[in-house]
């Protein structure tokens, strides 16, 4: 889980500084043209998307762990 979360904010970080396209690219272009709408929303995006991910994960490790059903 730690990997992770470690993953998941060093593609968002790379999409703030090199990318033509991503949420990070969003919230980097939104913050030129000072649209705080939809930087707040590309945030609770990326949060939403982690969390979902993190759940994900956490159905896959008591699957395989446990040995139970999804």
């Amino acid at each position: 889980k730690v990997a992770l979360g470690a993953s998941w904010s060093a593609l968002v970080a790379a999409e703030l500084l090199a990318s033509t396209k991503g949420l990070g690219f969003m919230i980097q272009q939104c913050r030129g043209i000072f649209r705080p709408d939809v930087i707040i929303a590309g945030m609770i995006a990326i949060g939403g998307i982690g969390a979902f991910l993190t759940y994900l994960l956490s159905l896959l490790e008591k699957a395989i762990l446990k040995g139970g059903r999804w």
